[in-house]
C-alpha cells in the first residue's frame, strides 16, 4: 500500500494544527509494520492485486541443461514404486544421465562419448542470442502479467554472478548477469510484466555438508535428493569429479542456500519468488528468509510481492499453493488458499529436442534410437 502524500497547507496557524493531526494519522495509519519470522505474522501478508487478477504468467527454464536438451520416458521396472518418475524432463538431464543404463545414460554415451561430463556443458551455455528486451516484448504480446525465470535449477548453476560460488553465468559460459539483464528490460518496459524468480532449494550433487533427511517427506524428491549419488561422478567410469566453481564451504544451508536467496532479494527484489522442492524449514530458516524479503519489498516493490508453497516444509509460510502438471489439488491444505497451476506445453520444462519433432505429441520410446 502506498501512503498518500500530505496536502500543501496555506494558513500558518491552521497549517500547524492540521499538519499535526495529519502527521499523527499518517504515522499511525500508514506506517508499515515489519514482518516477523512466525507463521502468525507472515499469515497477515496480503496477496497483491497484480497477481490475483493477472491469471497468466510465463515460466522459463533455461540453463546448461538446454545444451543437450534431451528429455525421455523412463522404464518403471517396479510398477508399485510410483515415487520414481516415468519421465525425465530435459532439465533433469544430469540426474538421469547418472543412472546406469537409463535412456539418458545411453543417449549421452552415444552422442557425446564417455569422457564428456555434465559440467562440460557449462561453458557451452553462452546465451549468445539472448536479447532481454525481445523476451519482455514477447511476454507482453502473449498477454502475460508476470514471468518466472529459473535463477538456479537443481544443477546448481546460477544465472546471476553469485558471490557464493563460481558456478554461475557471470564467470562461465555467457559471462553475463542474465537475471539482471532480464529484470532491467522488464523495468524499461514499466514492469507491465512483473519479473519473478524460480530458486531451487536443493541441488542434485552438491558436496557441502548437510543434515540427512532434509527432503524425506517430499514424495518422489526423496529419490532425487536423497544423496543416493552423493557426489558428481563420470557416469561410465565412476571416477569422482569436482563440483565446478565450488569454494570451501562448511554447511549447505548456511553457505549456499541462505546467502543466495538473500542475494536475489537484495539485488533484484523479484515480485515473486518461486521456490522449488523445499526442505526442512528450521534448517533452511525459511520463514526468516521470507520475512526479510517482505520487509525489504515494502519499499522496493510497493505493488506487492509473494512466495509460493515450496520454500520449506509444512510449517513454512506460503501465499499460494502450486498445482504442478494438474497434480496436487487434493493436497491443498486449505480450500480458501489460492492456487497456481503450473504446466508445460509438453513434458519437459526446459528445451527438449525430442519435443521439437513432428511427432512430439507422442511420448518417446524410452530406448534411445
Amino acid at each position: 500500500m502506498k501512503c498518500p502524500t500530505r496536502p500543501k497547507l496555506k494558513s500558518a496557524l491552521f497549517s500547524l494544527l492540521i499538519f499535526t493531526l495529519l502527521s499523527s494519522t499518517f504515522i499511525s495509519g500508514c506506517k508499515q509494520k515489519r514482518y516477523e519470522a512466525t507463521p502468525e505474522s507472515l499469515a497477515t501478508h496480503p496477496i497483491p492485486d497484480w497477481w490475483d487478477q493477472g491469471k497468466f504468467g510465463i515460466f522459463i527454464h533455461w540453463g546448461p541443461y538446454s545444451v543437450p536438451g534431451y528429455g525421455t520416458t523412463m522404464p518403471r521396472l517396479i510398477a508399485e514404486r510410483t515415487e520414481l518418475p516415468d519421465y525425465m524432463a530435459s532439465e533433469w538431464y544430469w540426474l538421469a544421465q547418472q543412472v546406469p543404463l537409463s535412456p539418458t545414460w545411453f543417449y549421452h554415451l552415444k552422442t557425446y562419448g564417455p569422457g564428456v561430463t555434465y559440467d562440460d556443458f557449462l561453458p557451452q551455455f553462452t546465451a549468445e542470442n539472448f536479447n532481454a528486451d525481445e523476451w519482455i516484448k514477447l511476454f507482453e504480446d502473449a498477454g502475460a502479467k508476470y514471468f518466472v525465470l529459473t535463477s538456479k535449477h537443481h544443477d546448481g548453476f546460477a544465472l546471476w554472478p553469485t558471490d557464493t560460488t563460481g558456478r554461475d553465468a557471470g564467470e562461465i559460459g555467457a559471462k553475463r548477469d542474465l537475471v539482471g539483464e532480464l529484470f532491467d528490460a522488464a523495468e524499461r518496459a514499466g514492469n507491465r510484466v512483473k519479473p519473478g524468480l524460480y530458486f531451487s532449494i536443493p541441488e542434485f550433487f552438491h558436496t557441502a555438508p548437510m543434515p540427512r533427511g532434509l527432503y524425506e517427506n517430499t514424495g518422489g524428491n526423496k529419490f532425487a535428493f536423497s544423496r543416493f549419488i552423493p557426489a558428481p561422478r563420470n557416469a561410465y567410469t565412476q571416477v569422482l569429479l569436482p563440483y565446478t566453481g565450488l569454494p570451501d564451504v562448511s554447511d549447505y544451508g548456511e553457505d549456499i542456500v541462505r546467502p543466495q536467496f538473500r542475494e536475489l532479494v537484495t539485488r533484484y527484489t523479484p515480485f515473486l519468488i518461486w521456490c522449488d522442492i523445499g526442505g526442512d524449514g528450521d534448517y533452511f530458516q525459511s520463514n526468516q528468509l521470507i520475512a526479510d524479503y517482505y520487509n525489504l519489498a515494502m519499499q522496493a516493490r510497493p505493488e506487492g510481492v509473494l512466495v509460493n508453497s515450496r520454500c520449506g516444509d509444512g510449517d513454512t509460510h506460503q501465499d499460494y499453493w502450486v498445482v504442478e502438471q494438474g497434480s496436487g489439488f487434493a493436497d491443498v491444505p486449505d480450500r480458501n488458499i489460492r492456487t497456481e497451476t503450473a504446466r508445460t506445453m509438453g513434458e519437459s520444462w526446459g528445451f527438449d529436442r525430442n519435443e521439437a519433432k513432428p511427432d512430439a505429441h507422442v511420448r518417446r520410446n524410452w530406448w534411445p534410437v
